[in-house]
């Protein structure tokens, strides 16, 4: 569950650190525009866009996890595994905690359970 803990903590401190670049970016940004500063003139481009459908990968679920330190990482890798295979599905981070969160039982769950039901920030971090 501290592994767990370790992962949430490092996505929120990867979030903090990609809003403080936006933040960066929408300032400057401002500044230039409020001193009218021209944008450059940009070629038109042709992008070509590819539409493709994810082909189903026929994975087992994850086993449900309780907590138990030497399964965390066969848990963890098979849980991968569906975010690898199902990109459109695990766009977000809140999509992949909850589906992490949804296999958690025991201990897991209950160290869990308090934050989902307080919607606790740290789920969207």
């Amino acid at each position: 569950m501290e592994e767990i803990a370790q992962v949430l903590h490092e996505l929120k401190a990867k979030l903090a650190a990609t809003q403080q670049d936006y933040a960066t970016l929408a300032t400057q940004v401002r500044v230039l525009t409020a001193q009218g500063v021209p944008l450059p003139e940009v070629a038109p481009t042709t992008v070509q866009v590819q539409v493709t459908t994810e082909t189903p990968v026929p994975l087992p679920t994850p086993e449900r996890y309780g907590g138990d330190p030497q399964r965390y990482t066969t848990f963890m890798t098979q849980c991968q595994l569906h975010f690898l295979t199902k990109t459109t599905v695990f766009r977000s981070d809140q999509a992949r905690t909850a589906f992490v969160i949804s296999y958690l039982t025991g201990d897991a769950a209950a160290w869990t359970t308090p934050l989902v039901q307080k919607d606790d920030a740290i789920l969207y971090d």
